[in-house]
């Protein structure tokens, strides 16, 4: 799940059309340290989105608010439709990355 948010933040960002805040850290994807830098980089920008970014459209993510989601039945343990809705999730700015790849 935290792989989903980690993957959903990063498209809003770089899809955003405007200018990245600058206390974003910001990675040269030429430089020998360029996974270093984004593992490092990404929880920081993370941890920035506990509260709001309206400059660029970001929501906070603390705590995330879901209003509906549906997870599909899967071949495993869980044979049956899962219907959530008014999902408030907390505690997605608390982030520990090991590496980014």
């Amino acid at each position: 799940m935290k792989n989903l948010v980690v993957a959903c933040l990063l498209s809003a960002i770089c899809c955003a059309c405007r200018k990245l805040p600058p206390s974003f850290t910001r990675c040269n994807a030429s430089a020998a340290d360029f996974d270093s830098c984004l593992t490092a980089a990404v929880p920081a920008a993370i941890r920035q989105l506990k509260t709001p970014l309206p400059r660029v459209r970001l929501p906070s993510l603390d705590p995330l608010e879901i209003p509906a989601m549906s997870i599909a039945p899967g071949p495993g343990v869980l044979h049956y439709q899962q219907n959530y809705t008014n999902m408030k999730l907390a505690g997605f700015t608390d982030i520990a990355c090991e590496s980014v790849k």
